[in-house]
């Protein structure tokens, strides 16, 4: 008897274990599985970022889109006369994106927020352009870039509850893109800057804290050089793209996506559920369709653990 009942315990522990193993994994990063979404009867699609709730926002052949429940509506400005781009959803429904007006040669770009049926324009002080990327999900951040007037791109987190404006100049004739930014404060971009040895140009994704002001940078994904980093939601989950691959995860555990041959990817995107939006780049074509990433469903431990019990009792029964 001592002999079934420590078998019957040790068969207890190994189910618990894996169950615990398995659930541990949900963690780790996993490989996008991207469905098509295109707008119907326009050449480009490129979705920017992804809502709770699935609402997607974007822009298609330079007109602005949300698509919700299937069904695709476009968003305009009203001062556009060239383009509009939706660039970010926060859970209250508010809007932030970029027009172009003005002589397609030589345009005036400007950053909007959509709050409760109004436009506003966010334009950073001094800045010859300013584009808005981003809005956190509770509506407090946005991110984007902006020029100066030596050309030169630079980045930029607004707090819209203290008016708070923190800028990310390269400071050495480069370049900086800010994009994500969670409800934590922490903004993700990329850049590239001088070598200050004189070496080639160093390029990377990085993370700033916006409360805390540290900030890390990585300058490669799974060995591949260069990631641009889009996105971050409130679990730190970073999406972007380093190469012809899109890539999700967090600091350490990246998992690449890659598209098919003669396309390039980007993850531009994501939720607070594990959805994450982007698009493909037709090498040939240069235009861009959309996709979107459900996460994958992980049995959680309880569920694991009762399979296992169940297995365990069955093999039990038939034992001699």
């Amino acid at each position: 008897m001592r002999t079934t009942s420590f078998l019957r315990v040790s068969g207890l522990l190994a189910v618990a274990a894996a169950a615990a193993s398995i659930s541990a994994s949900a963690f780790a990063a996993t490989a996008l599985q991207p469905v098509d979404l295109n707008r119907p009867g326009y050449a480009a699609t490129q979705p920017w970022d992804v809502a709770d709730n699935g609402t997607v926002v974007g822009v298609s052949d330079s007109v602005g889109f949300i698509y919700s429940g299937g069904v695709f509506t476009s968003f305009v400005h009203p001062d556009a006369n060239l383009s509009t781009t939706l660039t970010g959803i926060a859970a209250d429904g508010t809007l932030v994106g970029t027009y172009w007006f003005g002589d397609v040669d030589d345009p005036t770009v400007r950053g909007f927020v959509y709050a409760g049926g109004s436009f506003s324009d966010f334009v950073v002080p001094g800045a010859s352009w300013t584009v808005v990327r981003h809005i956190s999900t509770s509506g407090r951040y946005i991110t984007g870039d902006w020029r100066d007037a030596g050309g030169v791109n630079n980045g930029f987190a607004f707090d819209r509850s203290t008016l708070a404006l923190t800028l990310f100049p390269v400071g050495d004739g480069l370049t900086t893109i800010v994009q994500g930014v969670n409800d934590q404060g922490l903004v993700t971009g990329s850049f590239i800057r001088n070598d200050g040895a004189g070496g080639p140009s160093v390029s990377g994704g990085f993370v700033h804290d916006l409360v805390g002001g540290g900030r890390t940078e990585v300058l490669d994904v799974n060995g591949e050089a260069r990631p641009r980093f889009r996105d971050i939601n409130n679990a730190g989950e970073i999406v972007g793209f380093v190469g012809a691959n899109a890539f999700a995860g967090t600091l350490g555990d990246w998992a690449l996506t890659t598209p098919p041959a003669g396309f390039t990817m980007a993850a531009y995107g994501n939720n607070n559920t594990g959805t994450v939006v982007g698009y493909y780049l037709d090498d040939n074509t240069g235009l861009a369709s959309g996709w979107i990433s459900s996460p994958v469903p992980e049995p959680g431990p309880a569920a694991l653990l009762a399979l296992g019990l169940a297995a365990l009792s069955l093999r039990w029964r038939r034992r001699p």
